[in-house]
């Protein structure tokens, strides 16, 4: 079903902006859950749980490469590349990727939850590795469990 195209749509402009957009509220809400091998939702409120909406890392990386294999793979190149550019430009931001080629020691979890995104995009849709769109000693340094390339 991941391969499955169901409708041919105009072209849309800004679909990927919007798709950046969602990826960057979710990752400020995730967390990595080694025992599951996924990002979840955060309990900040332990005793008002009704409140929270139920988010799964994986669910929303499915959804959205079912969703992007109904348009060009463009639109999936163009998301990939903005992920990553939003990864680099924050570490560029923090001062450690333009100037002294090492990583901070407290990596904001955002960041972390954005190259998880990335990684797990690439394995549902079948894509070459992250590799492509991120150094890999940035990788290695985000993501949770280091997957081997």
């Amino acid at each position: 079903p991941f391969q499955t195209i169901y409708i041919a749509t105009e072209p849309l402009s800004g679909l990927s902006v919007v798709l950046l957009v969602l990826f960057l509220l979710a990752a400020a809400k995730l967390d990595f859950t080694p025992s599951l091998a996924t990002l979840v939702m955060m309990n900040k409120n332990k005793y008002n749980r009704s409140k929270q909406l139920p988010l799964d890392g994986f669910v929303l990386v499915v959804g959205v490469h079912t969703m992007l294999k109904q348009f060009h793979p463009a639109y999936t190149r163009q998301l990939l590349a903005y992920l990553s550019q939003f990864i680099s430009s924050s570490l560029s931001g923090l001062g450690t990727v333009s100037s002294s080629k090492q990583l901070p020691t407290e990596i904001p979890r955002e960041l972390s939850n954005m190259a998880w995104f990335i990684d797990s995009f690439c394995r549902v849709a079948q894509l070459p590795p992250p590799t492509h769109f991120l150094p890999l000693d940035i990788l290695r340094a985000l993501l949770p469990s280091s997957p081997s390339y």
